[in-house]
């Protein structure tokens, strides 16, 4: 096996193993895995999905028909990252924020439910659903750096978790954004294409995962 090969399995297989990463420093953390709960489930959620998915993707030629599509897996994805990140940021915010994200969060729900009700189909990878994915949690985590550094407390960020997670967080959803908003017409107009640009969103999403292994590391120290 060369080396380009073994490369390409691992980018093949990114999505599966880097969730392992904050999961290994979050297992290590003992007594303080409640300052960073509910965060671990999504983390273990996109494990599973993301194995599911990559099997049904490099062995579709071996599935049923209803098992060779494995799009309605990163809606589902994209919709537990957000709603367990915005409960995460919301119990920390400052209750002048709550409400805002409340609002944000209930308005993310109802054109979620419109959207795969009348609009598109839930098996289909759906850019609007990940478009107000990275609307709403870029207003959570700038909200929530906003409300951190804006605290007279002297902050100590190598032991704060959540600020680690909102960096990777903010990272990850803008610089995927431009993505999220034409994967939809680029699976249509230019499969080859979409099919590249998607290690690029892996790259981020490895970004994502080593800033929150950092946060969980964070937590020793506390």
């Amino acid at each position: 096996m060369d080396k380009h090969h073994f490369i390409r399995i691992a980018l093949n297989w990114l999505e599966v193993w880097a969730p392992l990463i904050p999961i290994a420093f979050w297992i290590s953390i003992f007594r303080q895995r409640k300052i960073v709960s509910p965060t671990w489930w999504y983390f273990i959620a996109a494990v599973l999905l993301n194995v599911m998915s990559d099997i049904m993707w490099m062995y579709k030629m071996y599935m049923p028909p209803y098992l060779q599509d494995n799009n309605w897996l990163y809606n589902l994805q994209s919709i537990l990252r957000t709603i367990i990140f915005l409960v995460y940021f919301h119990r920390l915010l400052h209750r002048r924020f709550r409400k805002i994200i409340a609002i944000a969060g209930i308005s993310y729900g109802i054109a979620i439910v419109t959207n795969y009700s009348f609009i598109q189909n839930f098996s289909t990878f759906s850019s609007v659903g990940f478009t107000l994915e990275s609307v709403v949690l870029l207003l959570t985590c700038i909200l929530y750096l906003f409300n951190l550094l804006a605290d007279d407390t002297i902050l100590y960020y190598r032991q704060e978790p959540s600020f680690w997670i909102a960096v990777g967080l903010i990272v990850y959803e803008a610089c995927n954004f431009a993505i999220f908003i034409i994967y939809t017409q680029l699976m249509v107009s230019f499969a080859n294409f979409a099919f590249g640009i998607w290690d690029v969103h892996n790259a981020f999403f490895l970004l994502f995962c080593i800033l929150t292994a950092i946060g969980y590391y964070g937590c020793r120290k506390k």
